[in-house]
């Protein structure tokens, strides 16, 4: 088990601070300078790292070396991706980096894009205190990921094919992200469509598809080709105090916005928090509501399942969106029914960044640059 030291508190530290300071700047005065930036300080972390940071990385070093053939990729983008870029670079330590940006890059920009309906420095701030630092262990499943939150304005903005053809083209990076149309299937069944003939076929559309990514997903949990064994480890007592905080959150989220909609139900002159501060319609808050509490509670679910069964917490990293997007929504509401939820998970990404700097948990201890190490 690896050591903190300086320069990891310092390597760790700084970008959340740095990243988050940039993402409020944008709020006030947008520019794609500063969104470039943002996405630069969290490249140049993850792509300058050693092959010894990040439980996979060394694993990926040797896929990249070998152009696709060590390893089990099954994946045809992936390894189409490989084969490119070390075809233009002969480095793996380059793809590394480009791997790097290209994720980060995507995911940053996702967010932005989301920006008129959320907190976008709280979204970058939970970002970068959590999510962030999985990134650097399994690149394949993040770059993935990546893609779909890029595509994910399309589910507001009601272009399923669209959302559809993303989260498929991110299937080809990493079989994991076929999980993501579970975000597509609640969409479906939440939109008002006008016409009735229309609205069936959607919804039993959305129940095909969440049949059909459950399957997947329980698929890839137990087949061993994507080592989901079972395992009963020690209970880990910092992934069991997040699973427990994730759980009051949901609790906290799921009570204060029962109460906001029966407020709204006897009142319904009276306009939502985040609609007065967004101008969104009370169709879209709901949509919201829904992706960030289901996903969330999916996520909080697959963390702790993945205690007993290795994959399935990897499969649920698509569910993290979900976290960041919870949390931003937060910290739009102005009810002081949401206050207890906003400084909670403050707490719970504050936590993850100090268990993060002090506990090898992934393999990222110590932060060491490539150039410092030999390979």
């Amino acid at each position: 088990m690896g050591k903190t030291n300086l320069l990891t508190i310092f390597m760790y530290v700084s970008p959340v601070i740095l990243c988050t300071w940039l993402a409020s700047s944008m709020q006030k005065k947008p520019k794609q300078l500063k969104l470039f930036f943002c996405i630069l300080i969290a490249a140049l972390v993850a792509g300058l790292r050693a092959n010894t940071v990040g439980n996979d990385t060394i694993g990926y070093f040797r896929m990249f070396e070998s152009y696709g053939e060590w390893g089990f990729i099954r994946e045809p983008a992936f390894l189409l991706y490989i084969k490119v870029f070390m075809g233009i670079t002969h480095s793996a330590q380059a793809c590394i980096f480009i791997t790097a940006l290209i994720t980060n890059g995507l995911l940053i920009t996702g967010f932005w894009k989301l920006r008129r309906h959320i907190s976008f420095p709280s979204m970058v701030f939970a970002f970068m205190c959590s999510t962030f630092f999985l990134t650097m262990s399994g690149m394949r499943q993040w770059l993935s990921i990546s893609i779909v939150c890029y595509g994910f304005h399309y589910l507001l903005d009601k272009k399923y094919i669209k959302y559809l053809f993303i989260a498929l083209i991110a299937t080809l990076f990493h079989y994991s992200s076929i999980v993501s149309i579970t975000y597509l299937g609640i969409a479906i069944l939440l939109s008002n469509t006008g016409k009735l003939t229309t609205k069936i076929v959607l919804r039993n559309m959305a129940v095909l598809l969440l049949c059909g990514a459950a399957m997947v997903g329980g698929y890839m949990m137990v087949n061993r080709e994507y080592q989901g064994y079972i395992n009963i480890p020690e209970f880990e007592s910092r992934t069991g105090l997040l699973t427990i905080f994730r759980f009051m959150i949901f609790a906290i989220f799921l009570v204060a916005t029962m109460i906001a909609n029966r407020k709204k139900r006897l009142h319904p002159e009276l306009v939502s928090d985040s609609s007065a501060v967004l101008g969104e319609s009370a169709d879209m808050e709901k949509l919201l509501t829904m992706l960030a509490g289901v996903g969330f509670l999916l996520w909080t679910l697959s963390a702790f399942a993945s205690q007993f069964m290795l994959n399935v917490g990897r499969i649920g990293w698509v569910f993290l969106i979900s976290e960041c997007l919870l949390f931003s929504r937060f910290m739009t509401k102005r009810s002081n029914m949401y206050t207890v939820g906003r400084y909670a998970m403050i707490f719970m990404f504050l936590y993850i960044l100090y268990k993060t700097v002090t506990v090898d948990g992934n393999g990222l201890l110590p932060y060491t640059f490539f150039w410092m190490r030999p390979y």
